[in-house]
């Protein structure tokens, strides 16, 4: 059984899911695929490469024997070769970004697989409601109803002797701005990492980077809290609702876990931690896997290289999650 923040989804349906991606990969890789693909590459390539040619041919013509009258200039054969060259390069950017688009989640898929992950590519407005409900700290955010949750994964994690659950995924919103013609929609994409915690840990409380609003907000409430880092105290902000979660604060955040999160700050940015009494949830902005060395049009497997930075950044928080949980011993 696979845990998730607040229950999971049917384990059947995750399973039929990542099938139909096993599908298409598997149609997309067929050799038939393969050579067509290529194929069109290299029409492509030579309509690019033919419009150059035909370019540079008519500017030496031109700028050698240049006619008296330059209104006997013919343009038509400039015009062909920019035609045949826009062909070429708007011709092998969309197919690329055609079958990028196809094996985006297909290589998450063998990402999750190569590790016995679940994943779940599909956005699921539902859950994202259900989350924006328990955790509003984290997930009541834009102003629009199109919010989701997508690109989710689920699984377990070897922490020494033990093993750590987690639930990882994106969320999706808006904000509109402004009315009528001057109406305008901007997208967010975050990035979420909860695992859970191996035993109950009675808190509730989110660390925040510093902002002027969050700032004056703790101030007038009296709920600012100063640790021993001064560069700690001047990027990270708490917010809590009562005494008891303050007063652990101080206790859990040593200056070791102090130092994690601004080496961690330094990356990512916009990070934030929510700490419940069962999980320990972190958000970035963006996506959790970016700048993809796998390049399926050149290989068909996974670059090892995808799969290391993925568990570089689960070993990171993994670091900062025993340091959290040793201190509640």
């Amino acid at each position: 059984m696979y845990w998730a923040l607040y229950g999971i989804q049917d384990e059947k349906q995750i399973f039929e899911e990542m099938t139909k991606l096993e599908e298409d990969w598997k149609k997309i890789t067929s050799k038939k695929n393969v050579r067509h693909r290529q194929k069109m590459m290299l029409i492509f390539n030579l309509c690019f490469f033919f419009g150059l040619i035909f370019g540079i041919i008519f500017t030496i013509s031109y700028s050698i024997v240049l006619p008296i009258n330059q209104n006997d200039i013919n343009l038509a054969p400039a015009i062909t070769s920019f035609i045949i060259m826009a062909i070429g390069l708007v011709g092998r950017a969309f197919t690329r970004s055609y079958y990028h688009s196809k094996f985006r989640d297909v290589l998450k898929l063998l990402l999750a697989k190569e590790n016995n992950w679940l994943y779940l590519p599909k956005p699921n407005v539902p859950q994202q409601q259900v989350l924006q409900k328990e955790l509003p700290e984290l997930f009541k955010r834009g102003n629009t109803n199109n919010k989701y949750v997508d690109d989710q994964f689920f699984g377990e994690v070897q922490t020494g002797k033990d093993k750590t659950s987690f639930h990882f995924g994106n969320f999706y919103y808006e904000i509109e701005s402004g009315s009528g013609d001057n109406k305008h929609t901007r997208s967010y994409y975050k990035n979420f990492l909860a695992f859970k915690s191996s035993r109950k840990l009675n808190a509730r409380f989110l660390v925040s980077p510093e902002r002027i609003g969050n700032k004056i907000r703790n101030i007038l409430t009296k709920k600012d809290v100063d640790l021993e880092s001064i560069e700690f105290n001047k990027e990270f902000t708490f917010s809590y609702k009562d005494k008891q979660n303050k007063l652990l604060i101080p206790r859990i955040f040593t200056p070791t876990l102090q130092l994690s999160f601004l080496e961690i700050e330094k990356k990512q940015k916009d990070f934030q931690s929510l700490i419940t009494d069962d999980a320990i949830i972190f958000m970035f902005d963006g996506f959790l896997l970016s700048h993809l060395k796998t390049d399926i049009l050149k290989e068909n497997k996974i670059n090892e290289e995808d799969n290391v930075q993925l568990k570089n950044k689960i070993d990171e928080l993994i670091v900062i999650i025993k340091e959290i949980t040793k201190r509640f011993d």
